[in-house]
């Protein structure tokens, strides 16, 4: 009966360890899409609407609060005049939430790159730098996406019949 509660736990494990894994690598691609998302509604924003970024971003409708708070803490700090540019100032809060939104260094250089889209002086060349950033990230959330697929034909089935064979063993 020990036997069999302890795998039953082992299996449970192995199977959290699995979940955990797969929720991991889905929420890196939701906040790549997120940020092609944000990026997108910023180069309308710049194209259509001529908006003053600073504007913008405190009118913005975000509905991921990571990103939401990136943007409020990056407007205060320039309203206080706590820092004297908007690149500096983006450049703090988002390592101040690097941890948080726990992504790979080419997507974190992507982000830390708008800094130049959101304050740069020239409007035709802060929309080919959103342009290229958006293509980039696009670019890495389809490699992701592929990735991902690679490793979960490999990893679930391996790691299921692995953990079996290691019971069948031990029972």
């Amino acid at each position: 009966m020990l036997k069999l509660v302890g795998s039953a736990v082992f299996l449970a494990g192995v199977a959290g360890t699995l979940l955990s894994w797969n929720i991991r690598k889905m929420t890196t691609i939701r906040r790549i899409q997120i940020w092609i998302d944000f990026m997108n509604a910023t180069e309308y924003a710049m194209e259509i609407d001529h908006v003053n970024m600073t504007i913008y971003m405190e009118e913005a409708n975000i509905k991921e609060p990571v990103l939401m708070q990136t943007i409020r803490e990056t407007g205060m700090l320039l309203q206080r005049k706590q820092v004297p540019f908007g690149e500096e100032a983006w450049e703090m809060v988002c390592e101040k939430y690097k941890k948080e939104w726990d992504m790979s260094e080419e997507a974190w250089s992507l982000i830390l790159s708008c800094r130049h889209v959101f304050f740069g002086k020239n409007l035709a060349e802060n929309i080919e730098k959103s342009k290229e950033i958006r293509k980039r990230l696009n670019g890495l959330l389809e490699e992701e996406k592929r990735r991902f697929a690679e490793q979960k034909k490999i990893y679930i089935p391996v790691g299921m019949l692995g953990s079996c064979m290691f019971l069948l063993i031990f029972l």
